[in-house]
């Protein structure tokens, strides 16, 4: 008889657990596309825009699976998928504008690199992070409604 209690609260406790971890271990995919995302930082570089930035570096997810921005220096297009909180970008292309400020030309290559390895994404409020596969913060970006924030005027092909 106590053999048989105990066979049952184990198994509701085992039951518990397994609806625990499947709760706990399931991420929610975060919404992309609503927004226009201003990156703000990357890697643990804050982005000044009073130095000689023409404009925040910004980006815009797509239907279709495509996104589309600007990296501080030139406009780029390509695509992404996403499954659950993972995301991950497919080959990115540029423009090729003469940048002529070096700092600039940092902060592309910085920001195509943190797309580039770029594993899930996490989003809390209007804030959208990108973390790579250990969960270090890649990029930080701001979230605003696309109809306040028009994308820079050479818009590329989607």
């Amino acid at each position: 008889m106590t053999h048989c209690i105990l066979s049952r609260h184990t198994s509701i406790l085992c039951i518990i657990a397994t609806w625990f971890v499947i709760a706990t271990g399931c991420a929610t995919a975060p919404e992309l596309l609503e927004d226009t995302w201003e990156i703000t930082t990357v890697g643990d570089q804050r982005i000044d825009t009073t130095t000689s930035l023409p404009k925040r570096p910004m980006f815009r997810f797509f239907e279709e699976s495509k996104v589309q921005g600007f990296t501080g220096c030139n406009m780029f297009f390509g695509t992404f998928t996403q499954r659950e909180d993972t995301v991950q970008f497919g080959p990115l292309m540029t423009s090729k504008m003469a940048c002529t400020d070096r700092e600039n030309v940092i902060l592309e290559e910085r920001v195509l690199n943190a797309f580039r390895n770029t594993f899930r994404a996490r989003r809390s409020g209007q804030t959208l992070e990108f973390l790579d596969s250990r969960d270090t913060v890649l990029m930080t970006c701001v979230g605003i409604p696309n109809e306040e924030q028009p994308m820079p005027a050479q818009e590329l092909p989607r």
